[in-house]
């Protein structure tokens, strides 16, 4: 059996996914909802924002130097 999949189709899945993560960044609570019964965890564990691993591992010191510009960065180390 042979599949031939179009250009359009694809297109309209690819389409359909933005749409859908565009959606789920704009109303993450009904995200949490939904998904909550599938992934079988306690709702009052999940975090109610995103998280910027850089922010969560790094230092203030380290995250001051990150936002600043490279010229900067470079002349606070000598």
């Amino acid at each position: 059996m042979t599949i031939t999949i179009s250009k359009q189709l694809v297109r309209l899945v690819v389409e359909e996914i933005d749409n859908t993560g565009k959606w789920g960044k704009k109303n993450r609570a009904e995200v949490v909802k939904l998904i909550i019964p599938h992934l079988k965890i306690d709702a009052k564990k999940v975090i109610p924002k995103p998280i910027s691993i850089k922010e969560a591992m790094l230092t203030t010191e380290q995250l001051q130097l990150s936002h600043q510009k490279p010229s900067v960065r470079n002349s606070t180390r000598r």
